[in-house]
């Protein structure tokens, strides 16, 4: 019998938190939009600020930089959610025990809960964070990530799309060996 354990990684958990906290983002620009409309300075400074909203602080280049803080400026409140975005992520950044994670995402848990009463970007995940508790600490007594896998199959599936109309198997299989650079060993041999 197998005795592995099921494991939500990081990878999971950030594509969920991203997702909601970008929503919030979206929102935010759009009222800002709004609210600056004759200020032409302003506005321009909160522009381009979707990918250094989605990057770490630390990922940064100074352009970025001033852009988001630019965004920050106009909205403290969508500050806040990028930072308590980057406290989760800090959370998975360190090798600690399943026992200590815990402690850490539960009282994140509650510190978010308190971020707004309506439209919580974080709600979603405290619900699935709940639910799937287990399974998303059981990511802290390996620490391995599913995402290679999961980059590899999506470049089968490509693969496959692209090779519609492949007459047999052993021609899928010459394409992947191409593709993803695998040892001619691992193509099938048919008489």
């Amino acid at each position: 019998m197998y005795n592995e354990k099921v494991t939500i990684d990081r990878f999971h958990v950030a594509k969920l938190i991203n997702g909601n906290v970008d929503d919030e983002r979206k929102k935010v620009y759009n009222k800002l939009k709004k609210e600056l409309k004759d200020d032409d300075v302003a506005l321009e400074k909160i522009k381009h600020t979707m990918w250094p909203f989605r990057h770490h602080f630390e990922n940064l280049d100074k352009e970025d930089l001033l852009r988001l803080k630019a965004l920050f400026e106009q909205s403290p409140e969508l500050k806040e959610c990028y930072d308590m975005r980057e406290d989760l992520y800090r959370i998975f950044e360190i090798n600690q025990t399943i026992e200590s994670a815990k402690i850490m995402i539960d009282a994140w848990c509650l510190m978010v809960l308190q971020y707004k009463k309506t439209d919580n970007p974080f709600e979603s995940f405290v619900k699935t964070y709940y639910k799937h508790e287990i399974n998303i600490l059981n990511y802290f007594s390996k620490i391995h990530s599913s995402g290679p896998v999961e980059g590899l199959n999506n470049k089968i599936k490509f693969i496959k799309r692209r090779g519609f109309g492949f007459d047999n198997v052993i021609n899928f299989a010459k394409r992947l060996v191409l593709d993803i650079n695998l040892k001619e060993i691992y193509i099938p041999k048919f008489a």
